[in-house]
Formats: structure tokens, sequence, C-alpha cells
């Protein structure tokens, strides 16, 4: 872990990086326009010089994952009015941006060890228990884990709360899939027993006119005209005949 000192190359901000580097700690100094080669090797080899645009986020966002800073000491400002008044984007761009884009570097920080904390605790758990009582617990211990890991920083983690549980895309899928084959057993497990009573005859299911409309709606999807389901369920049959046919609703008759 390492400090980030920015202004490094200021006075105030070198000064900063010899008491730190003096103490035996790594520091990461940042550095944007000078940059003196002689006072950079006084330093010491446990300073990492880094050339960074403090008001450009990719920046920002570039030298924070490249180097594990857990703290920070900014002293890279535009310092008075005097130097300020002439370059108001400067000033701007320096003395409101850059911090903005740091204290969001810190947040994106909390948000990475929030996460680890999540996958850790949630990762031991089933989906079930997530989704159920048991995630007021799982809650808690994500809390007193993160609250663990972000003491050292000074940083105190009051609460944290689950909005939304999401599956790994890969998981998702599966979990689709199972849904889809459980879905499709169940429709061929209700068509199977409506055909098995469909075959018992009409004495197994009700009155005649009723078990050739059951029959007429198992075959829908197969025949174009009352004359073809009624052939097809006289062959099944003999109480289907073409007399039957006057009671066999045509628009049920269309293929599907």
């Amino acid at each position: 872990m390492a400090l980030l000192v920015t202004g490094a190359m200021g006075h105030v901000g070198y000064e900063t990086v010899k008491q730190a580097a003096g103490r035996g700690m790594s520091v990461v100094a940042q550095y944007l326009n000078t940059f003196r080669e002689d006072d950079a090797r006084a330093v010491g080899d446990g300073v990492v010089w880094v050339k960074c645009d403090l008001a450009s986020a990719e920046d920002v966002a570039a030298m924070t994952e490249a180097h594990d800073i857990d703290g920070c000491i900014h002293t890279a400002a535009i310092p008075n009015d005097k130097m300020g008044l002439p370059r108001p984007d400067d000033t701007f761009l320096s003395n409101v941006r850059a911090p903005q884009l740091l204290l969001e570097s810190a947040r994106q920080q909390i948000n990475r060890v929030v996460k680890a904390a999540v996958r850790e605790v949630v990762g031991k758990r089933t989906l079930l228990e997530v989704l159920t009582d048991e995630r007021e617990n799982i809650r808690q211990a994500i809390t007193e884990r993160t609250a663990k890991s972000l003491v050292e920083d000074g940083i105190e983690i009051e609460d944290v709360r689950i909005s939304r549980t999401e599956l790994p895309p890969a998981t998702e899928k599966n979990v689709f899939a199972r849904m889809k084959t459980d879905r499709t057993r169940l429709a061929r497990k209700y068509r199977a027993e409506g055909e098995e009573n469909a075959r018992g005859g009409p004495e197994s299911v009700g009155p005649p006119h009723a078990w050739v409309s059951a029959q007429l709606w198992t075959y829908r999807a197969s025949f174009a005209s009352p004359a073809m389901a009624t052939s097809r369920l006289a062959s099944i049959s003999p109480a289907v005949t073409s007399s039957d046919e006057k009671i066999l609703p045509k628009r049920a008759c269309v293929s599907l």
C-alpha cells in the first residue's frame, strides 16, 4: 500500500514526499509538467514518480489502478488569487476538478472493498438464503467485513444494504435453461395425461359431444377442416362418425 502525494514537485509537495519517504513509507509522487531529476533521486528509491493530469478522469483512473494507493495528501493547487485570477479555467481544474476526481477514486476504492466482501460472504450462501430471512444476517456480515477492511484507512462503515441480487451471466443462462426444461416437462406431462384420458373413450370422460370436443382440441393443430378432424377421430373410436361433424365447432378446427 502506498501514499499518494499530489503536486510532488511543488515546495509543499516535495517536502511531504521527503518526510514520508524518510519514515519508510511507500510513496506515489504525482507531478504534471515540472520534473527535477536530481530532486527525484534525492528522496530515494521508495518513491515512484508518476506524471498525471489530475483534471483528467482517465489519467486519475489509470494512476490509481496501476498503484496500490491507500491514502492521499493533496498539495497540487493554484495557491492564491494573484496566480489564479488570470487563469480561471486552470484554477477551476486544479482546485475543484482535481479534488473531485480524487474523491471519486476514493469512493471507487470503497466500492471495491464492499464488492469483495459481498462476493466472499454471499459466495458461501445459497440463492434461497440470500432471498429469504437469512438476508439480514448476510447484510450484517458484509457490513462487519467491510468495516474491518477500511477502519485502518480512517473510514467508518455504518451500514451496507443489498438493493438487488443479480446472478452472473453464465449462471443466469443456466437458471433460465432449467426453468425452460421444467416447464417443458410439465407441458409434456399434462399433454400426455390429456391424450390418455382422450383414448379412454366417451365413457371415461363424459358425454360424446364433450369427448369429441376434447379430442378436437388435442388435434387442433393437425387439421384444416371439421371433416378432417372427424375422420381422424373416427379412426380412433367408432363412437365418432361423420354424423357427428355437425357438433364440431368449425373455428376450433382451423390449423394453428
